[in-house]
């Protein structure tokens, strides 16, 4: 009986090891596919930009100094942090931590 069961748990790990010169699993391949979910969630709000904000976003500068700059032109923190894909929370340290001045020789 032992020698059948060992002999099924080796089949078993063979047929999981097989993968196609693709490199995907043909248990993998063969499975179905759950559909989607469609939720009542809102649309993405879009964030409407003006050319100034534009201009800052286009800029070489840091994050920190695009950060201060959109938010110099009346954006909100949740715009800023969404418009540059960081989190908010990034947003308010560059926004309340003071520009270091730089070092004089």
């Amino acid at each position: 009986m032992a020698k059948n069961s060992n002999l099924a748990i080796a089949q078993k790990t063979n047929d999981v090891a097989q993968t196609s010169e693709e490199g995907f699993n043909e248990a993998e391949a063969n499975a179905t596919v759950a559909p989607a979910v469609l939720t009542d969630a809102p649309a993405p709000k879009t964030i409407e930009v003006t050319t100034a904000q534009r201009q800052i976003l286009e800029s070489s500068g840091n994050k920190s100094n695009k950060i201060r700059g959109l938010l110099a032109t009346g954006m909100k923190r949740t715009e800023v942090a969404k418009l540059l894909g960081i989190r908010y929370q990034h947003v308010r340290n560059v926004e309340l931590t003071p520009i270091k001045k730089a070092a004089t020789a």
